[in-house]
C-alpha cells in the first residue's frame, strides 16, 4: 500500500536543466514545499529560481502547496 499522494512522487520535469551541471531536474513535492533536485549532481534547487521554465503541467501537480513561484 502506498501513502504518496497524487503528484508527491519524484518527477523529470521536461524543459529545466540544472545550472550547476547541466543535468536533468526532477520536482520533489512534499506537504509544505516544492524543489528541484538534479538528477546528475544532486544539488537541490529553488523553484523560483526557475520560475521562467515552469508550464501548465508542473503548476498544476504543485498547485496547493504554497511556495514562491516569483
Amino acid at each position: 500500500m502506498t501513502f504518496w499522494g497524487k503528484g508527491r512522487e519524484p518527477r523529470l520535469v521536461s524543459g529545466m536543466r540544472c545550472s550547476k551541471c547541466d543535468g536533468p531536474l526532477v520536482r520533489i513535492r512534499r506537504c509544505t514545499e516544492v524543489f528541484l533536485r538534479c538528477e546528475r549532481c544532486g544539488a537541490r534547487l529553488e523553484v523560483r529560481d526557475y520560475a521562467r521554465y515552469i508550464d501548465d503541467s508542473f503548476e498544476e501537480d504543485v498547485a496547493h502547496v504554497p511556495m514562491d513561484r516569483i
